[in-house]
């Protein structure tokens, strides 16, 4: 991966800390998505008379994957990323594309992404994969 020394690439503390706040942020949306979509759906099963069951898992999937290629296509940061004053790059310091942004949300669902952390530079597998950084935000 080519990567200019006019950035700096974000910490590993800084990437754990964005990774805690938007794991939160997800939550919070999934719980008011359930909270919302339950009554909603409850209502309708009890007027249809329909048994209804569900996973918690896909939504929470389609939350967190529509959380990251929102912000991150959009704002070019999450929240975590905001409070840390950090931001998605492409390797050259561009914006990232939309297809760049899809398979870094895609990638962060490799089991073992973890384990590409351990590595002297924070630099994930999602962010390799995408051909993007996460760096200190100036702006």
């Amino acid at each position: 991966m080519i990567m200019s020394e006019r950035f700096k690439i974000a910490s590993k503390e800084k990437r754990v800390i964005n990774f805690v706040i938007d794991l939160f942020a997800v939550q919070f949306i999934l719980v008011l998505f359930l909270l919302i979509g339950g009554i909603i759906v409850s209502f309708w099963i009890k007027e249809k008379g329909i048994i209804y069951e569900t996973s918690n898992s896909f939504p929470f999937l389609s939350i967190y994957m529509l959380y990251y290629v929102i912000a991150e296509h959009f704002f070019n940061k999450t929240l975590g990323k905001r409070f840390t004053k950090t931001k998605v790059v492409n390797i050259d310091g561009s914006k990232p594309s939309l297809e760049q942004i899809v398979m870094r949300s895609v990638s962060r669902f490799i089991i073992i992404e973890i384990i590409s952390y351990f590595k002297d530079r924070p630099i994930g597998w999602h962010d390799k994969l995408s051909k993007t950084l996460v760096i200190e935000d100036h702006s």
